[in-house]
């Protein structure tokens, strides 16, 4: 069996092996899927910070510690396996060969496979930035697809295939593991609300990308500004003594992941 560094490392850390699964990757490569019983860190009690996330199409994750990660790459991506398969799907239905048969299956499970390595990049790209002892907010997305309605059969794809549920089970194991809490917070109004004073009005939204206060004037990224607004929320949960994310200026916005790391 090939062993990575951090398999190698996951299992020096594990306290023993519950099982494993055993599967066939579509290259005809087998691989073991094991299941570890890892100890979980006790988070440090004060001197945290909160740091809120905002995540969304056009950015896949928007920190208000100032990191936003661009969703653009996996946005195409998903695009273009989908227009992929609905081509072989238009030649299978006019007649089935072995080879598009075989092709049709290649390409089944390539997007879920693509989105699932792609969140747990994200995620754990998100809890490297943290902390232990800070407390990681999201928003609370539960019912999203009923609450929404997207035009459009590519705009529906993507909403549909972004499994909120799935990052958010992802960066509750990866945070844990490090000593970082989680909590999810009501996400209403996050995103027209002002995060210096307050003001929440549907005219603060100027545009998808631009926020800018009605009342006190502040101008600010509108992702950015919402996850301030995540942040603030998460501090009166009763999660512990922490430290507010500051409201940070517009220079700090573009701060990106090291270029090693792109998605």
């Amino acid at each position: 069996m090939k062993l990575g560094n951090y398999q190698r490392g996951m299992l020096a850390r594990a306290k023993s092996v519950q099982g494993g699964v055993l599967t066939k990757g579509p290259k005809g490569k087998w691989y073991i899927n094991l299941i570890l019983r890892l100890e979980v860190p006790t988070p440090p009690t004060g001197g945290g910070k909160v740091v809120g996330l905002d995540m969304g199409q056009r950015y896949m994750a928007t920190l208000s510690s100032g990191i936003q990660v661009s969703g653009g790459g996996v946005k195409s991506r998903r695009i273009h396996l989908r227009n992929k398969r609905a081509e072989v799907r238009s030649k299978l239905d006019t007649g089935r060969t072995k080879g598009l048969s075989a092709l049709w299956e290649r390409l089944s499970g390539k997007e879920r496979r693509f989105v699932d390595h792609t969140l747990h990049t994200l995620a754990k790209r998100i809890v490297d930035s943290l902390e232990p002892g800070d407390t990681l907010a999201i928003e609370d997305l539960t019912g999203l697809r009923s609450r929404t309605v997207k035009r459009g059969k590519e705009a529906r794809h993507l909403h549909n295939l972004w499994p909120y549920a799935r990052f958010r089970s992802l960066l509750g194991y990866k945070a844990a593991l490090k000593g970082v809490q989680v909590v999810a917070v009501d996400p209403r109004d996050t995103s027209k609300t002002c995060s210096r004073c307050g003001h929440c009005d549907g005219a603060n939204r100027k545009s998808q990308a631009l926020f800018r206060c009605q009342r006190c004037g502040y101008q600010q990224n509108a992702d950015l500004n919402a996850s301030a607004n995540i942040a603030q929320r998460a501090g009166s949960t009763g999660a512990g003594r922490r430290n507010t994310a500051p409201i940070l200026g517009i220079s700090t916005l573009h701060r990106p992941f090291p270029k090693a790391h792109a998605l």
